[in-house]
């Protein structure tokens, strides 16, 4: 499995941006830059997963979906980023 190891002192910032429903048309590339330098972001990656986008975070132990999928559910997901925290201390 591949991976990438970050310094301890490292902020990462994942977006999802809603689209493809009333009221959310989305972000084009420039608009997703300019977010970006608004805020701060030095290194950027878009990772353009369309409508099966899902930002799925753990709360009180729970995995749970934050975001609304354009089709209104869950999907299964062939590709993922995972990220997450190990106490090494």
């Amino acid at each position: 499995f591949p991976v990438t190891i970050a310094p301890p002192t490292i902020n990462i910032l994942l977006i999802v941006v809603q689209g493809r429903r009333i009221g959310n048309r989305g972000m084009n590339a420039i608009e997703q830059a300019e977010l970006c330098r608004y805020l701060g972001v030095s290194n950027a990656v878009n990772c353009d997963g369309g409508g099966s986008s899902q930002l799925i975070v753990r709360i009180n132990g729970v995995l749970k979906t934050v975001n609304r999928p354009s089709d209104g559910k869950e999907r299964a997901i062939g590709t993922g980023l995972i990220v997450y925290k190990n106490n090494l201390e």
